[in-house]
C-alpha cells in the first residue's frame, strides 16, 4: 500500500504513515483498519466495534492455541502449524495458523472447491472488504487465501474471530487441532502423552491414532496372510502395489481360487483349508510375487510410499475424514509421528537432527524385517501342480485339500 496518508494505529494509538505495519509498534491492525475503516475519524472506536484492539474480546481457547504455537516454535526454532476447523463443515473449510521464528506469522484459509459449500465460502473472501489483504492461490481442487500477520497473539486471535464471526456468521466454537510441524514432507504432531519418549512414530500405532491400515496389516495383506483368500484379496493388494496385483491376477491357479470364492456354493471346509497357505500354479509365479514383496515390505518403504496415502484417519480433537496428502491442504496430511511437547533441545539436540537419526534407524531395521517376512512367505506359499477343469474350479480344489495335508505333514 502507498504511504500518501496516515492512520491511527488501533493497537498503540500512534499516527502511522506505514499502512502495512505500524511504524511504532509493528501492528498489522493499521493495514486492516486502512481497508475496513479507511476514512474514519475515530479509527480505534470503529475497529473495536469490529472486534479489534487492546480492549476488544479475545477467545481464550484460540488465544491459548496461538500462544502455545508461538512458544513451541521459538523453543524448537522450527515452523509450527495450528489447524482450526469450523464445526459446521470441517471438510470444506478450515484455517491454518503458522508461525516461524525465521519468517513471520501467517493465516491460510483453505477451501475445498469440489463442493458447492466450499466454493460459496471462497466467494465470500473474494467479495469481502478485506479481500485485498489476502493472497489468493490454488493447488489442485483447493483454493487458498493467505495473509501475513504480526506476532501479537491477541491481534491474531481477533483476526481469526473476525473471519469466522463477521465474514462467515458462524457462532459455534472453532475446533483447534493438534499443533504440527513437517520434516521431509512428513507431518509430526505435538503431544504430551508419549510415556517419556522424545518422539514416537505412528506407522505401526493403532491406539490413539486409528488408520485403515498400519504396517502389520499392510504386510498381512500383500503377503496374502491376512485372512481367507477370496475375491477381496485382489482389491486389498491393488492399492498398495500394482506389480503385486498383476502377478496375483495373472497366476492361473490363484485366479481360479479367487473367482471360485465369489460363489458361496463352494464347500466351507475347502475354503477353510485354503486359509493357511497361499497356493500358486507355478514356482515362477510364486517366486516372482515373493521377490516383489521383498522390495516393498520394509518399514521404510511403507513409511515413505504407503503410509502417507493409507487412508482416512481419526485423531482426537480433529474431525474425521481429513483429506489425504494428495488433497494439497497440509492440515490434512497423514501423520508420521508425535513429538513430545516437553522435548528438550538441550538434552536431545535440535529436533531436526534427532528425527533424522530416528528415521535412519528405520532404514537399518528394514533389512531384518524383510528377511523374516520373506522366510515366512517361502514356508507358507506353496505350488500345487494340478489340472484345471472346464467346468470350474471346484474339481481342482478338492484334490488340493489332500495336497495341502501332505505338505503340512512334510513341512511341520
Amino acid at each position: 500500500m502507498g504511504n500518501s496518508k496516515t492512520i491511527v494505529c488501533p493497537n498503540c494509538g500512534a499516527v502511522s504513515s506505514n499502512l502495512d505495519n505500524c511504524e511504532y509498534c509493528g501492528s498489522i491492525l493499521v493495514k486492516i483498519a486502512s481497508v475496513l475503516v479507511p476514512s474514519s475519524e475515530d479509527t480505534m472506536s470503529e475497529m473495536k466495534n469490529l472486534g479489534f484492539g487492546k480492549s476488544a474480546y479475545v477467545s481464550p481457547t484460540i488465544l491459548e492455541g496461538v500462544e502455545k504455537c508461538i512458544s513451541l516454535s521459538e523453543r524448537f526454532n522450527i515452523t509450527i502449524v495450528m489447524p482450526l476447523f469450523l464445526e459446521t463443515n470441517p471438510l470444506l473449510f478450515r484455517m491454518e495458523f503458522s508461525y516461524s521464528p525465521k519468517t513471520s506469522c501467517a493465516l491460510k484459509l483453505c477451501f475445498n472447491m469440489q463442493h458447492a459449500w466450499g466454493t460459496s465460502l471462497f466467494s465470500i473472501i473474494e467479495r469481502c472488504d478485506i479481500s485485498e489483504i489476502f493472497e489468493i492461490s490454488q493447488n489442485g481442487n483447493w483454493m487458498y487465501g493467505s495473509v501475513v500477520l504480526d506476532n501479537n497473539a491477541r491481534t491474531i486471535t481477533q483476526f481469526i474471530q473476525y473471519v469466522v464471526g463477521k465474514l462467515y456468521k458462524q457462532t459455534s466454537d472453532i475446533r483447534i487441532g493438534f499443533l504440527a510441524t513437517y520434516f521431509n514432507n512428513y507431518k509430526y504432531l505435538f503431544s504430551k502423552n508419549l510415556d517419556g519418549r522424545p518422539i514416537k512414530f505412528v506407522y505401526n500405532y493403532n491406539e490413539d491414532l486409528e488408520t485403515y491400515v498400519d504396517y502389520d496389516h499392510y504386510v498381512e495383506f500383500i503377503t496374502l496372510k491376512g485372512g481367507r483368500l477370496n475375491q477381496h484379496s485382489l482389491s486389498y493388494v491393488f492399492p498398495y502395489d500394482k506389480a503385486l496385483y498383476d502377478i496375483l491376477s495373472a497366476d492361473s491357479f490363484m485366479r481360479c481360487i479367487l473367482r471360485t470364492t465369489e460363489h458361496y456354493a463352494v464347500d466351507v471346509d475347502i475354503l477353510n483349508a485354503l486359509d493357511k497357505k497361499a497356493i500358486w500354479s507355478s514356482e515362477e509365479s510364486k517366486q516372482k510375487y515373493i521377490t516383489r514383496c521383498k522390495e516393498v515390505c520394509s518399514r521404510y518403504y511403507f513409511c515413505k510410499n504407503i503410509f502417507p496415502h493409507a487412508g482416512v484417519q481419526t485423531i482426537e480433537n480433529e474431525p474425521k475424514h481429513l483429506p489425504m496428502l494428495g488433497d494439497s491442504c497440509s492440515c490434512g496430511n497423514n501423520v508420521f509421528g508425535f513429538i513430545s511437547e516437553d522435548y528438550d533441545p538441550q538434552v536431545y539436540g535440535p529436533i531436526e537432527d534427532y528425527i533424522k537419526k530416528e528415521e535412519d534407524k528405520i532404514r537399518q531395521e528394514a533389512a531384518s524385517d524383510v528377511e523374516e517376512i520373506i522366510n515366512e512367505m517361502q514356508r507358507r506359499h506353496v505350488v500345487a501342480r494340478v489340472g484345471t477343469s472346464k467346468g470350474g474350479c471346484l474339481p481342482v480344489l478338492i484334490p488340493i485339500v489332500i495336497i495341502m495335508g501332505i505338505l503340512g505333514y512334510v513341512i511341520f
